[in-house]
């Protein structure tokens, strides 16, 4: 199982990827690639438009904040990723400020190899 990290290419992005890359060699986990997300904040009107209606926050009942809008277009470009990546027939999403548990070498032993 492929594991794909979502971070932003800023200074907390690269603090927490060092943080992972310590975390991935404690747990031997080698399979993994990061993924440079877009950073909501950034984005220009025109930008926001072009990605996000408010005719679909009626789920939610309110419209998505501008992180909110550059989480969901960055997670969607990591599913075209996954998609158009032949040998990955199982992939796993994180973003880069999670956080191991316990039972994390159980998790890998029954779902990444």
């Amino acid at each position: 199982m492929k594991i794909y990290v979502l971070t932003l290419d800023n200074d907390i992005g690269k603090q927490r990827k060092e943080k992972l890359l310590n975390e991935f060699d404690k747990h031997e986990i080698t399979n993994f690639e990061f993924v440079y997300g877009i950073d909501g904040q950034s984005l220009s009107d025109d930008q926001v438009n072009k990605i996000y209606s408010d005719k679909h926050s009626i789920r939610i009942y309110r419209s998505l904040s501008r992180g909110e809008i550059g989480c969901a277009y960055s997670l969607q470009k990591i599913y075209e990723k996954i998609l158009n990546d032949n040998n990955s027939c199982r992939s796993l999403i994180i973003e880069d400020d999670v956080t191991f548990t316990s039972d994390i070498k159980k998790i890998k032993d029954e779902c990444f190899e």
